[in-house]
């Protein structure tokens, strides 16, 4: 799971920074080696964008003094080094007007933290605590930008967000979306809220579900939810779960505090900052019909009603592959590790969704599509074996993949589902089963995901 401010802070509390080496950045950690130069406008920009990427992605900790090195299996920065500083280079007092003077709504509740350091006392660690914003100061803007001679410019402004482990700049076309969005708000309630009182005085009640979850449906919800997660052309890995019979997962719409709603907040994963499902913390209702946390532009995780459940990824350097190559490039090498790290998570998700809805005996398909736009000369490529191996690398010349594999609830678990999964993916690529890095066969000779090699890559 993510760690809390106090779980960030810990370390530098009990002057043990050293404890933080090996940790992932991510939405809630950021990292900078030395402090920023407040005497200089393109650093205090820098410093008003990362605060409010924070802020807007719903809080987090800034650490300086922390270096940072790209993890090459995950793609994802690591703290490799603690970086003491001056003391006479960090002023608590002008970090604090430079966010108040650059940010609006200002910050006003951002906490600046000094750190001494055992046996160099000329020298500091420090953090920037960046609490959650109150959903009515949502978005906070930088007010301010330089232009292209480097001088200060106040007509315009910036909107940024920290996805994943990098703080992002929104652009005018999705800005314009979330106001527009925003100003529907309020007409889409009463339409809701009139459409639920008519049902009330009329006594009706809600249809009970359909026997299954047809094709039709499928296909339209995957393209409505691409369209909403606002990823356009880009390539697309996609995963499915639908039950064989729809479900009644009411749960979903209960509270945020509900069963369901955690798991879509708080799905599985198998370490700090791996791979996997997770969309953010921020679950939302989605036309009375589903659950969802997205990350704009990234990925989507969503669960309906009827039990069908959807885990969108751009199948780029941000879902699938190596975020070293760009899709215009040539074809993509896919990460091992990310894809069966996502594919076994979306399993257990899956399996703790289903659990009590689902009993022993009946089964759900799981299906994944590999997608790219059909004139496309770029496809996928894939490497047998593990990320270090010698193994060769298939490469597929089709536009567009889909798997599936079918699970008995009882019977399958979710080590071996992904597998059976997998399997379906890799033969695309002409690979064996047998060459699927990361699993295991057990007592039963069947193979598994083997949980701790994946976690250790």
């Amino acid at each position: 799971m993510a760690r809390t401010h106090d779980q960030i802070l810990e370390p530098l509390q009990s002057q043990k920074p050293e404890d933080m080496l090996g940790w992932f950045e991510g939405e809630e950690l950021e990292c900078k080696r030395e402090p920023y130069r407040l005497t200089h406008d393109d650093q205090k920009l820098e410093l008003a964008k990362d605060v409010s990427g924070l802020a807007n992605a719903g809080g987090g900790v800034l650490l300086i003094g922390m270096a940072t090195v790209k993890d090459p299996a995950h793609g994802d920065d690591r703290i490799s080094e603690v970086v003491p500083f001056p003391r006479n280079l960090f002023d608590a007092q002008q970090y604090h007007d430079t966010i108040s003077a650059w940010t609006w709504p200002s910050l006003d509740n951002v906490v600046i933290r000094p750190y001494p350091v055992p046996g160099r006392p000329d020298h500091l660690l420090a953090a920037i605590v960046v609490a959650p914003i109150p959903a009515e100061h949502w978005p906070v803007l930088v007010t301010r930008s330089l232009n292209a001679t480097g001088r200060r410019v106040e007509t315009l402004f910036g909107l940024f967000e920290r996805k994943r482990s990098h703080t992002g700049h929104v652009d005018a076309r999705q800005l314009q979306t979330f106001v527009r969005d925003g100003r529907r708000v309020d007409a889409l309630l009463h339409e809701e809220l009139a459409a639920i009182r008519a049902e009330l005085a009329e006594g009706r009640e809600r249809a009970p579900p359909a026997s299954a979850i047809d094709a039709q449906t499928v296909l339209g919800r995957v393209s409505i939810s691409w369209e909403e997660m606002g990823a356009g052309s880009e390539p697309r890995f996609i995963l499915m779960g639908i039950p064989a019979k729809a479900l009644d997962l009411r749960g979903l719409f209960e509270s945020r505090r509900s069963r369901l709603s955690q798991l879509v907040e708080y799905p599985p994963e198998l370490y700090d900052h791996g791979f996997g499902i997770d969309a953010g913390r921020n679950s939302a209702l989605v036309r009375g019909q589903a659950r969802r946390t997205v990350t704009r532009g990234d990925r989507m995780l969503e669960i309906y009603r009827d039990g069908m459940a959807l885990s969108l990824h751009c199948g780029d350097g941000r879902g699938l592959c190596y975020a070293m190559e760009r899709w215009n490039q040539g074809p993509l090498t896919i990460n091992p590790v990310m894809l069966i790290e996502t594919v076994y998570l979306f399993m257990k998700f899956l399996f703790e969704a289903y659990r009590e809805d689902i009993p022993a005996g009946q089964s759900f398909d799981v299906v994944a599509q590999l997608q790219c736009k059909e004139n496309e000369a770029a496809r996928f490529k894939l490497q047998e074996g593990y990320i270090r191996g010698r193994g060769a690398y298939h490469e597929v010349h089709q536009w567009r993949g889909e798997f599936r594999t079918s699970v008995r609830m009882g019977e399958d678990d979710s080590e071996r589902a992904a597998v059976m999964l997998l399997g379906e993916i890799y033969g695309w690529f002409g690979i064996e089963g047998d060459k699927i890095p990361y699993t295991t066969v057990n007592a039963n000779d069947t193979r598994q995901i083997d949980p701790q090699a994946l976690a250790n890559p």
